[in-house]
Protein backbone atom coordinates (compact mmCIF):
# COMPACT_ATOMS: atom_id res chain seq x y z
CA UNK A 1 0.00 0.00 0.00
CA UNK A 2 2.78 2.34 0.76
CA UNK A 3 4.51 2.17 -2.58
CA UNK A 4 1.16 2.56 -4.11
CA UNK A 5 0.99 5.81 -2.43
CA UNK A 6 4.68 6.95 -2.92
CA UNK A 7 4.17 5.82 -7.04
CA UNK A 8 0.98 7.78 -7.42
CA UNK A 9 2.03 11.08 -9.06
CA UNK A 10 -0.90 12.92 -11.23
CA UNK A 11 0.00 16.16 -13.02
CA UNK A 12 -0.81 19.53 -12.04
CA UNK A 13 -4.30 20.71 -13.53
CA UNK A 14 -6.52 22.90 -14.45
CA UNK A 15 -10.39 23.22 -14.51
CA UNK A 16 -13.18 25.22 -15.54
CA UNK A 17 -16.68 24.67 -14.98
CA UNK A 18 -19.20 25.56 -17.90
CA UNK A 19 -23.03 26.08 -17.40
CA UNK A 20 -23.64 21.88 -18.73
CA UNK A 21 -19.89 21.05 -18.92
CA UNK A 22 -16.34 20.84 -16.86
CA UNK A 23 -13.10 20.80 -18.78
CA UNK A 24 -9.39 19.97 -17.11
CA UNK A 25 -6.85 19.76 -19.25
CA UNK A 26 -2.98 19.50 -18.10
CA UNK A 27 0.42 18.95 -20.18
CA UNK A 28 2.53 16.07 -19.97
CA UNK A 29 6.02 16.24 -19.20
CA UNK A 30 6.72 15.39 -23.06
CA UNK A 31 4.40 18.28 -23.82
CA UNK A 32 1.31 16.61 -24.51
CA UNK A 33 -1.95 18.67 -23.51
CA UNK A 34 -4.46 16.29 -22.69
CA UNK A 35 -8.31 17.51 -22.10
CA UNK A 36 -10.73 15.66 -19.37
CA UNK A 37 -14.03 16.46 -20.04
CA UNK A 38 -17.31 16.25 -18.74
CA UNK A 39 -21.09 17.10 -20.70
CA UNK A 40 -23.84 16.70 -19.06
CA UNK A 41 -25.95 13.63 -20.29
CA UNK A 42 -28.81 14.32 -21.77
CA UNK A 43 -31.50 11.32 -22.94
CA UNK A 44 -28.80 8.74 -21.74
CA UNK A 45 -31.77 6.77 -19.49
CA UNK A 46 -35.23 7.45 -21.29
CA UNK A 47 -36.69 5.62 -18.61
CA UNK A 48 -35.69 7.65 -16.01
CA UNK A 49 -35.49 11.11 -17.28
CA UNK A 50 -34.38 12.70 -13.80
CA UNK A 51 -30.95 10.55 -13.82
CA UNK A 52 -29.99 13.42 -16.61
CA UNK A 53 -29.48 16.15 -13.74
CA UNK A 54 -27.26 13.14 -11.68
CA UNK A 55 -25.30 12.32 -14.86
CA UNK A 56 -21.96 13.26 -16.93
CA UNK A 57 -20.65 11.80 -20.28
CA UNK A 58 -17.22 12.49 -19.74
CA UNK A 59 -13.71 11.60 -21.75
CA UNK A 60 -10.29 12.14 -22.51
CA UNK A 61 -7.56 12.23 -24.95
CA UNK A 62 -4.93 14.87 -26.02
CA UNK A 63 -6.26 18.76 -26.77
CA UNK A 64 -7.35 19.43 -30.07
CA UNK A 65 -5.90 22.73 -29.38
CA UNK A 66 -2.32 21.29 -28.98
CA UNK A 67 0.29 23.33 -26.70
CA UNK A 68 3.43 21.74 -28.25
CA UNK A 69 4.07 19.07 -31.77
CA UNK A 70 3.38 16.23 -30.58
CA UNK A 71 6.93 13.95 -30.46
CA UNK A 72 7.86 12.30 -33.82
CA UNK A 73 7.59 9.40 -31.73
CA UNK A 74 6.03 7.96 -28.68
CA UNK A 75 8.69 7.36 -25.57
CA UNK A 76 9.09 4.43 -24.65
CA UNK A 77 6.13 2.54 -22.36
CA UNK A 78 2.92 4.22 -20.75
CA UNK A 79 3.02 7.82 -18.98
CA UNK A 80 1.89 6.55 -16.16
CA UNK A 81 0.67 10.06 -14.88
CA UNK A 82 -1.38 10.48 -17.38
CA UNK A 83 -3.80 7.68 -15.71
CA UNK A 84 -2.56 9.29 -12.15
CA UNK A 85 -4.17 11.95 -13.54
CA UNK A 86 -7.52 11.25 -15.00
CA UNK A 87 -7.85 9.05 -11.81
CA UNK A 88 -7.33 11.86 -9.33
CA UNK A 89 -9.80 13.93 -11.37
CA UNK A 90 -12.77 11.52 -11.94
CA UNK A 91 -11.84 10.85 -7.53
CA UNK A 92 -12.58 14.48 -6.70
CA UNK A 93 -15.25 14.87 -9.02
CA UNK A 94 -16.84 11.54 -7.31
CA UNK A 95 -15.99 12.79 -3.79
CA UNK A 96 -17.28 16.15 -4.29
CA UNK A 97 -20.86 15.03 -5.12
CA UNK A 98 -21.80 11.50 -4.41
CA UNK A 99 -24.94 11.49 -6.43
CA UNK A 100 -23.62 12.29 -9.52
CA UNK A 101 -22.90 9.16 -11.96
CA UNK A 102 -20.02 9.16 -14.40
CA UNK A 103 -20.69 7.68 -17.52
CA UNK A 104 -18.03 6.65 -20.48
CA UNK A 105 -18.90 6.28 -23.76
CA UNK A 106 -16.10 4.95 -26.29
CA UNK A 107 -16.80 3.53 -30.24
CA UNK A 108 -14.20 1.70 -31.62
CA UNK A 109 -15.75 1.69 -34.98
CA UNK A 110 -13.23 3.01 -37.28
CA UNK A 111 -11.04 4.98 -34.62
CA UNK A 112 -8.31 3.30 -33.85
CA UNK A 113 -7.11 6.03 -30.67
CA UNK A 114 -10.84 5.69 -29.66
CA UNK A 115 -10.79 1.78 -29.27
CA UNK A 116 -7.25 2.50 -27.61
CA UNK A 117 -8.40 4.73 -24.93
CA UNK A 118 -11.57 2.08 -24.32
CA UNK A 119 -8.93 -0.65 -23.93
CA UNK A 120 -6.82 1.50 -21.68
CA UNK A 121 -9.55 2.96 -19.49
CA UNK A 122 -11.12 -0.76 -18.96
CA UNK A 123 -7.59 -1.69 -18.36
CA UNK A 124 -6.98 1.25 -15.57
CA UNK A 125 -10.32 -0.23 -14.26
CA UNK A 126 -9.52 -3.93 -14.13
CA UNK A 127 -5.89 -3.51 -12.72
CA UNK A 128 -7.48 -3.64 -9.57
CA UNK A 129 -10.61 -2.99 -7.27
CA UNK A 130 -12.50 -0.20 -8.58
CA UNK A 131 -13.40 0.81 -4.98
CA UNK A 132 -9.32 1.13 -4.18
CA UNK A 133 -8.72 2.62 -7.55
CA UNK A 134 -11.10 5.33 -6.25
CA UNK A 135 -11.01 5.65 -2.54
CA UNK A 136 -14.86 5.18 -2.49
CA UNK A 137 -17.66 2.68 -2.88
CA UNK A 138 -17.77 2.43 -6.90
CA UNK A 139 -19.71 -0.04 -8.49
CA UNK A 140 -18.34 0.36 -12.24
CA UNK A 141 -20.97 -1.10 -14.34
CA UNK A 142 -19.48 -2.10 -18.31
CA UNK A 143 -21.74 -2.29 -21.33
CA UNK A 144 -20.91 -3.03 -24.82
CA UNK A 145 -23.50 -2.09 -27.43
CA UNK A 146 -22.17 -3.17 -31.22
CA UNK A 147 -18.91 -1.53 -31.75
CA UNK A 148 -19.44 0.75 -28.86
CA UNK A 149 -18.56 0.54 -24.96
CA UNK A 150 -19.83 1.82 -22.23
CA UNK A 151 -19.08 2.43 -18.28
CA UNK A 152 -20.85 3.57 -15.43
CA UNK A 153 -19.48 4.50 -12.12
CA UNK A 154 -21.86 5.21 -9.64
CA UNK A 155 -20.82 5.88 -5.94
CA UNK A 156 -22.64 3.03 -3.65
CA UNK A 157 -24.23 5.78 -1.27
CA UNK A 158 -25.97 7.41 -4.29
CA UNK A 159 -29.26 8.91 -3.25
CA UNK A 160 -30.04 7.42 -7.49
CA UNK A 161 -28.62 4.04 -7.09
CA UNK A 162 -31.26 2.07 -7.09
CA UNK A 163 -32.51 4.09 -10.30
CA UNK A 164 -29.17 3.77 -11.90
CA UNK A 165 -29.24 -0.17 -11.27
CA UNK A 166 -32.83 -0.57 -13.38
CA UNK A 167 -31.85 2.29 -16.08
CA UNK A 168 -29.13 -0.10 -16.23
CA UNK A 169 -30.51 -3.27 -16.12
CA UNK A 170 -33.40 -1.81 -18.69
CA UNK A 171 -30.52 -0.72 -21.10
CA UNK A 172 -28.74 -4.63 -20.71
CA UNK A 173 -32.50 -5.90 -22.01
CA UNK A 174 -32.92 -3.41 -24.53
CA UNK A 175 -29.20 -4.10 -26.34
CA UNK A 176 -30.34 -8.17 -25.53
CA UNK A 177 -33.41 -7.90 -27.49
CA UNK A 178 -32.05 -5.76 -30.66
Amino acid sequence: MREELSSYNPYKYEGKIGTNALDYTFVTDVGIKYQVYFIHSQGDFPAHPHLDNQTYTFGFGPSVEQSTPLPAAPRAGIDKRVKDTIIDILRKILQGDKDMALLYICSSGGDRQSAARNRLFNAWLREKDPKALFGLQITVHTLKVDDTYMSILVRDDNEYYTDFEEAIAIFREQIKNK
